[in-house]
């Protein structure tokens, strides 16, 4: 249930709107949105959720937002500076089909500029793109916008 007044509409969205979206995640649908892939904003009550290998605070994580893109499902989800630290190593992750084909690509993004090992915030301004090397480490690439940061984070 949503109130229709403060649906922002969107034209890439599985659905026409969304309401509940908090500053971060907002400037993050938008910069999908703008990118023109389909995407849906994903519940974390009943969405698409991936089992983490690992518990933490919970067994489940439902990224933020879903994006198809080519052949590959990204699953973006913006995390707090309070969170990165503890969420990168539980909840990223590329997830391979029975040939090792790559089809479920986890990306995390964060307010700030990061350093990854270890894993400190270095700056206020901009956003942090995280993801897992070969080596399962996690790594992050800094960019002045929300919209560059989206646009690495839907990149290989």
């Amino acid at each position: 249930m949503t109130n229709p007044d403060a649906v922002e509409p969107f034209a890439n969205a599985g659905h026409e709107g969304y309401s509940d979206l908090n500053t971060v995640e907002l400037d993050c649908a938008r910069a999908i949105d703008g990118l023109g892939h389909r995407w849906v904003r994903n519940p974390s009550n009943g969405g698409y959720s991936i089992p983490l290998l690992e518990k933490g605070s919970s067994r489940r994580f439902y990224p933020d937002f879903i994006v198809w893109k080519d052949d590959l499902i990204y699953a973006l989800d913006p995390k707090g500076a309070h969170l990165i630290s503890t969420d990168a190593g539980l909840k990223l992750m590329s997830i391979r089909d029975e040939r090792g084909k790559e089809r479920v690509i986890v990306r995390l993004i964060t307010e700030g500029t990061w350093k990854h090992d270890p894993i400190r915030q270095t700056g206020k301004g901009g956003y942090a793109v995280w993801r897992m090397n070969a080596a399962g480490k996690p790594r992050c690439t800094n960019h002045d916008s929300v919209e560059a940061a989206v646009k690495k984070a839907l990149d290989l």
